[in-house]
């Protein structure tokens, strides 16, 4: 190497000036910066800086306007540059921008999903980036590349016309080692017993879980879109904690098996997925809560959305988002009632593809949603029999804290808790298989996950004195003199009980219906006949509410959607011969049966804590556990 005293005769440039020169035009051309110490050269740290920097971004326009100041700046740069410019490969001069991109293309994989969507898979020694070929991101990269190698800047319509080859290639070149076909999700999915999540961070690394536990992977040989508005996760942890969330959501031991069941299942690639309602007063935090729910799943520039218009808006929102979360919910058309259904156990929306006569495009979507508002929204018996009731307290004004401090409060805790989250998923994993319900509910794939999960729930009480109780001194629920602490499926089972009453008592039809049979025990008639019958229990028989149906068939299709909760409160109906007054039925009032959902029969011995222990505590007397009655705990 020359000596550092050494002048280049030429341009008066020692040689350190020409290491840093030559790093310039390495990252300059390469867009990449290869590591030199710029202590060696302070003369030049801040150009090289500024380089790196410009590089990073990958704008082409600062660039070329930070090389053009270069060129002016000092005649033994200009020089250099103009020598470096001149070994331009002479087989690229005059070759049309589209076919430069084309050949940068072809050092790329590509991927082809089921639904016949191109992909990119741009790949380093220890990273591989995914962009959709006729997304914004492929585009810029494309852009990139070709103004780093060959010092031209394409137009819109040679990116197109190279898109659009690049895209061909892809689809129809089967054969390419270079071209696979495989799904390419979004943040969630599953490869060979494992469930893979995307973490969003810049690397495209993912958090791979298994029954053994969990891993960061920076290759992990699954595939990931990324909408724009997804964000990263933060750095996990060794060792998790879930119990952290509890004290941030502020609920009781009850509710929070719910939540914890609901958090897990939208952690799996494939439903059905319950969905959660927090209701609540003003000053409830029922937005924040939703926002921290989020931040757990899916993390994302819009925690919160207001209600879609229509369904194509709900659908495209599924497209682009794992988790959806609507905020101060007030009303529920019977359409949009229908669609959250559909996207709660899965369905399509299929629309003709714009500018095309007979091609369709279909958008398939199944998500965890989390809805929120004051008033009681979900009216009908579908919808209800998906959801997860949570009902918020009032925050106290002695209580109440700046959002602020609030957010920057759980984002502390923020990575413990995910990470708790993810080792409940694994213990799931490791128990699914030997999880079997004797009855199985409503959402009766989200009960079995939950369940196989449950061991992974476990939580500590703490005393007046911030301790944590030894499970001898944790309060437990008194059932029959037997003192229990309470499992999913028993807060699960209660929280269907609950919302098949609210339903039912909200529902004009479905209350009076159970009026009618409260004063006895059947009924006989035409649906004509039970409509006025049902008219005696509105508060104006003169004038119903436009909710309540005003013909017999409107009411027979009313009786059809509510028999599945009817009959979960001991009624039941019979359909008999159609008369000359019109179709007959009879209503019974049978025996109310409890509900006895499901209880485990069989949880894998792997098991963070115990799922239930049943049994008589020593040391405490009957009294004791009485005053804890209330006190709900797993």
């Amino acid at each position: 190497m020359t000596k550092k005293n050494s002048v280049d005769s030429t341009n008066g440039l020692d040689a350190y000036d020409h290491i840093a020169i030559c790093s310039l035009l390495f990252v300059e051309e390469h867009g990449l910066w290869n590591g030199l110490d710029v202590t060696l050269c302070p003369k030049w740290k801040p150009q090289l800086e500024q380089v790196k920097s410009v590089c990073d971004t990958g704008e082409v326009k600062k660039i070329q306007s930070f090389l053009k100041t270069l060129k002016t700046s000092d005649p033994g740069i200009a020089a250099i540059l103009q020598r470096h410019e001149a070994q331009v490969p002479k087989s690229k001069k005059g070759k049309k921008h589209s076919d430069l991109l084309i050949d940068i293309s072809q050092e790329l994989k590509y991927l082809v999903t089921p639904d016949e969507k191109a992909y990119a898979i741009i790949e380093t020694d220890e990273e591989e980036h995914v962009y959709g070929v006729r997304g914004k991101k492929f585009r810029l990269w494309l852009r990139k590349e070709c103004y780093l190698r060959y010092r031209v800047s394409p137009g819109s319509q040679a990116i197109q016309d190279a898109v659009e080859d690049i895209e061909a290639r892809a689809l129809f070149d089967t054969n390419s080692v270079c071209c696979v076909r495989c799904v390419c999700e979004l943040r969630v999915q599953s490869s060979k017993g494992a469930i893979y999540y995307d973490t969003g961070r810049p690397d495209f690394s993912a958090i791979k879980v298994t029954s053994d536990g969990y891993e960061t992977i920076k290759k992990p040989g699954v595939y990931f879109r990324r909408p724009g508005s997804m964000l990263s996760i933060p750095e996990l942890p060794e060792e998790g904690d879930i119990a952290l969330l509890q004290k941030h959501l502020d609920v009781d031991d009850e509710t929070f098996l719910l939540i914890l069941g609901f958090l897990v299942q939208a952690l799996r690639p494939s439903g059905p997925y319950p969905v959660l309602v927090l209701y609540g007063e003003q000053g409830s935090a029922k937005s924040t809560r939703s926002e921290m729910l989020k931040m757990l799943i899916d993390p994302s520039t819009a925690l919160l959305r207001s209600t879609p218009r229509n369904e194509d808006d709900l659908f495209v929102g599924c497209y682009n988002n794992w988790l959806l979360a609507f905020d101060n919910v007030s009303y529920m058309p019977q359409w949009l009632s229908d669609a959250y259904c559909k996207i709660s156990t899965g369905g399509a929306l299929a629309k003709r593809t714009h500018h095309t006569n007979d091609e369709e495009t279909i958008l398939v979507a199944e998500r965890p949603l989390i809805l929120n508002g004051i008033v009681e929204f979900v009216t009908r018996g579908d919808l209800g029999s998906r959801c997860l009731d949570v009902r918020l307290p009032v925050i106290r004004k002695s209580k109440r804290r700046p959002k602020k401090e609030v957010m920057a409060d759980f984002e502390k805790d923020l990575p413990a808790i995910i990470a708790g989250l993810f080792k409940a998923v694994s213990v799931a994993l490791g128990n699914i298989d030997s999880t079997k319900l004797d009855q199985l509910p409503r959402m009766a794939d989200f009960a079995q996950w939950a369940t196989a999960a449950e061991p992974g729930f476990r939580f500590f009480r703490e005393d007046d004195s911030g301790n944590r109780l030894k499970d001898s001194e944790r309060p437990t629920k008194n059932v029959n003199n037997v003192y229990q602490y309470v499992t999913f499926l028993e807060a699960y089972t209660g929280n269907i009980d609950e919302a098949i009453e609210t339903t039912l008592e909200n529902d004009l039809v479905g209350s009076g219906i159970l009026k009618l049979l409260s004063e006895k025990s059947s009924w006989k008639g035409t649906y004509a006949e039970l409509l006025e019958s049902l008219r005696d229990f509105l508060p104006n028989p003169e004038k119903p509410p436009k909710k309540f149906p005003d013909t017999p068939r409107g009411l027979s299709d009313r009786v059809k959607r509510l028999m599945p909760l009817l009959r979960e409160v001991g009624v039941e109906k019979h359909d008999s011969k159609r008369s000359g007054k019109g179709s007959r039925l009879i209503l019974e009032q049978t025996r109310k049966q409890p509900t006895q959902h499901a209880q485990s029969t069989q949880v894998s011995e792997k098991s963070v804590g115990s799922v239930r222990r049943v049994g008589n505590l020593q040391g405490q007397s009957s009294k004791d556990h009485t005053e804890n009655e209330e006190a709900l705990l797993f």
